[in-house]
């Protein structure tokens, strides 16, 4: 499958322009973006959020202690969860856009990703944290979307595959389109059996 899609992403994308010269400009357009992306991120899921709600959490002005609101609000954990797994992200974004290998990278902080999209629901007591181990064992849907994720049986030796795949590619464009696709059947799920496209 990777290799047909390969090919096919190859033939329509321009030529790959190279890492960024200015880093701390591309990485201050992945900020200016984080916005949008976490609504849109979040609202596939199924999730109720705000820009203002994502903005709150954001910026800090979040509670997770006592009887807070934010403990009992499934939507105020998935943004929480989201923008803690950003930021894990967004550092390695920098260490490739500074020449390193994006494969190993992806391959030795994703569980850490994972981790920090759901730390709130586990914290807030609505996840398991064995949960947070290893991949998914129930069926997640992306509402609107045909795309139907593999079965968990089958995620582990999928996921190995991906990451081999991964660390061999040497086209972008490929690694940008393919891993986007995939990431969305890797999910590890919320209490409700929803999940999160990181």
């Amino acid at each position: 499958m990777w290799q047909s899609t390969r090919e096919q992403v190859i033939a329509v994308f321009p030529k790959p322009p190279g890492l960024p010269k200015d880093i701390d400009a591309y990485l201050a357009s992945i900020d200016e973006a984080y916005r949008i992306d976490a609504y849109h991120s979040l609202s596939i899921e199924g999730y109720r959020v705000t820009v203002e709600l994502i903005d709150r959490v954001r910026s800090g002005d979040w509670n997770l202690d006592g009887q807070g609101s934010d403990k009992a609000d499934r939507n105020a954990l998935a943004a929480r969860g989201y923008w803690q797994a950003f930021r894990r992200v967004r550092s390695v974004v920098r260490d490739i856009v500074k020449g390193e290998a994006p494969g190993p990278l992806v391959a030795e902080h994703h569980r850490d990703w994972y981790r920090e999209l759901f730390q709130p629901s586990v914290a807030a007591g609505l996840i398991e944290p064995p949960a947070l181990a290893g991949y998914r064992i129930e069926a997640i849907y992306l509402r609107g979307s045909r795309h139907v994720p593999p079965r968990s049986e089958v995620l582990p030796d999928a996921m190995s595959a991906f990451f081999e795949l991964l660390h061999n590619e040497n086209e972008a464009c490929v690694r940008f389109l393919v891993t986007g696709c995939s990431a969305t059947s890797t999910h590890t799920p919320t209490a409700t059996g929803e999940s999160l496209v990181l």
